[in-house]
């Protein structure tokens, strides 16, 4: 009997975590590894822009919309379309913390690979983002 109850559960587990894992995306939304490379160029992409003004560069902010808008391009993305993904993944606060603790291994990763190079300033048509 107690093996009979066991076995039920864990086909119930398994059914609803297969269940729940293949749901489809709203239309418009990026699937959760998209969305974390996405993010991943974003923090990039902001990481650039607070260097140009850290450097004292007044003209920091005619940077942010060429990087944005480069990373939006990238993903098929709009402002609005961002902004629909972003309320999308915040419903789960569990999940975007995790899709968040995967943006900052890939950040490291990046890092890590950089370590040995020589650090350049970024400029917006040389942006070289994630793959």
């Amino acid at each position: 009997m107690k093996k009979n109850i066991l076995i039920i559960i864990l086909l119930l587990t398994t059914i609803l975590s297969c269940n729940f894992s293949s749901q489809k995306l709203p239309d418009g939304i990026l699937n959760q590894k998209r969305f974390t490379k996405m993010l991943t160029d974003m923090q990039i992409a902001q990481a650039s822009i607070s260097f140009q003004r850290n450097q004292g560069n007044q003209d920091y902010k005619k940077y942010s919309e060429p990087y944005y808008r480069s990373v939006f391009e990238k993903y098929n993305l709009d402002e609005e379309s961002f902004k629909k993904n972003m309320t999308f993944y915040e419903k789960d606060p569990k999940n975007l913390l995790k899709i968040y603790q995967n943006v900052q291994l890939n950040l490291d990763s990046i890092q890590e690979s950089l370590k040995d190079t020589t650090m350049t300033i970024l400029k917006p048509e040389n942006i070289q983002l994630t793959k």
